[in-house]
């Protein structure tokens, strides 16, 4: 399925065909932990969170940083809009600031368009793509260099802890969330398809 992909050519040689990364290898093998001990017990959530953290490990730096982030291009869009955020940022800060600071008027309204546009960074615990309950979703720290390995993962390392309270203290909620996530594909759809579903609650239900 993968090599029938359209982008397969270009990405499969920059992942090494997929094979097997160390931190993917330690996250199967605290499966079979996790399976010989007490559901719910400490040691039980401690082995589920380094598995989590293995899995994001892998996602993360062998995955997304090499396909993604490593691109010189995609790296220099994001540190324009890094630099668009913080010039927009200080421009409201100084004008909210008590006591208020002089800020050129006619440079409140393009910063509040580039903040409408470029909304924070930002990860949902969640099928839909967005969510106004701030326990569902966790925003990037504003210090984040997303392009940055290091950076990136002390955010991840963060939304990871916040994911594993979640799957605890709202079980139901994220199960049901996870099954939703897991029927956007079957063997006959496209991506186009898979992408639609994603983003439309009304497609294919």
């Amino acid at each position: 399925k993968l090599t029938q992909l359209p982008w397969a050519t270009q990405a499969l040689p920059v992942l090494q065909n997929l094979k097997l990364s160390s931190y993917a290898q330690k996250g199967m093998l605290l499966v079979r932990e996790i399976e010989k001990l007490k559901p719910g017990s400490k040691e039980y959530r401690q082995a589920q969170f380094a598995h989590l953290l293995e899995i994001a490990n892998h996602e993360q730096r062998v995955v997304l940083q090499k396909l993604i982030y490593n691109d010189p291009a995609f790296a220099a869009w994001l540190q324009r809009q890094r630099a668009a955020q913080n010039a927009a940022d200080t421009i409201l800060e100084r004008s909210s600031s008590w006591p208020p600071q002089y800020v050129d008027e006619s440079m409140q309204a393009p910063a509040l368009l580039t903040k409408a546009i470029l909304p924070p960074l930002e990860l949902v615990f969640a099928a839909a793509c967005k969510t106004r309950d701030p326990k569902l979703k966790s925003e990037a720290p504003k210090d984040t260099v997303l392009e940055n390995e290091k950076s990136r993962m002390r955010w991840i390392k963060k939304a990871a802890m916040q994911f594993h309270d979640l799957m605890d203290k709202e079980a139901a909620y994220m199960e049901q969330q996870l099954r939703s996530i897991a029927s956007w594909h079957s063997p006959d759809m496209t991506t186009f398809e898979l992408v639609l579903r994603q983003h439309d609650p009304w497609y294919m239900r």
